[in-house]
């Protein structure tokens, strides 16, 4: 299995709080857990571990590095995963993902690219939600509030909002929120967020859509109305607009073919999508 055994030993140790525990649990000398700390502290260049009498704990550079360690630990897993006896989806198979609009444009680019750096043998294809033969279906919507978790479903954080108006008009330069724009913008809003708008921005909405593309071609086009929708990126020649909508879930309807479901493309998809 592909792993950097040192972040795997840091990991341990911050976990258990202490050197003598770790070396327990990975079955190897205390020394030997202090030796490969010491030179991971060597590669990085700073002290990751405050050692006291019977229990270490994180400074703050190994608070910091602890974050990335999770992540690339994962994804030596996810990587060691393609190649496991009996996955069932070989190398260079293109995989069809239907997709609602909201998933398309939102989730899966991020997702997709993702799993790309680490599976480049593979090739995806996103077709319309109701295309027959597809390996998983996705849909997302958001909530209110969190909802319970199924076999079919998974939570993943908040995607939060960002108004987004034309930067050529000189009066948007002072607001420093949405609710601050002046009465006379009107909001082109994503289906998702419009029911969790406060009544006086949901007063103002012109336009409900749940493609992401057509609410910014309406705020790139006309200098009096703004978009609301999930981004990655602000596009070029458009100003974000703080928003905030506390208490937001997305809700990710994650669906795989019975054939689909048994191979660890699969559990590696869904864990992309929860890691956004």
């Amino acid at each position: 299995m592909l792993e950097d055994f040192r972040l795997k030993v840091f990991m341990t140790v911050a976990s258990r709080g202490s050197f003598t525990l770790a070396a327990k649990e990975l079955g190897i000398s205390q020394p030997a857990v202090s030796q490969n700390v010491a030179e991971l502290e060597k590669s990085v260049g700073a002290e990751l571990l405050v050692r006291s009498r019977g229990s270490v704990a994180l400074t703050p550079a190994g608070r910091s590095l602890i974050e990335y360690a999770e992540k690339i630990q994962y994804w030596y897993s996810a990587a060691s995963g393609l190649f496991a006896a009996g996955d069932g989806v070989t190398p260079g198979s293109r995989i069809r993902i239907a997709a609602c609009t909201a998933s398309a444009e939102v989730l899966l680019p991020k997702a997709l690219a993702r799993m790309q750096s680490v599976m480049p043998g593979h090739s995806f294809s996103i077709v319309g939600y109701d295309a027959p033969s597809a390996e998983c279906r996705l849909r997302l919507s958001v909530h209110g509030q969190q909802i319970p978790l199924d076999e079919s479903r998974s939570i993943i954080r908040t995607i939060n909002p960002t108004a987004l108006a034309s930067s050529a008009d000189p009066g948007l330069l002072n607001a420093t929120s949405a609710v601050q724009v002046r009465p006379e913008y009107s909001f082109a809003c994503w289906s998702g967020y419009s029911e969790q708008l406060p009544p006086d921005l949901r007063s103002r909405v012109c336009l409900e859509s749940d493609s992401v593309p057509a609410l910014l071609q309406m705020a790139a086009y006309s200098q009096k109305v703004i978009a609301i929708a999930p981004l990655i990126a602000v596009p070029d020649g458009l100003k974000a607009i703080p928003l905030v909508l506390p208490g937001l879930a997305a809700d990710v309807h994650f669906l795989p073919s019975d054939s689909f479901v048994q191979t660890r493309l699969c559990s590696i998809l869904r864990g992309v999508l929860q890691d956004i």
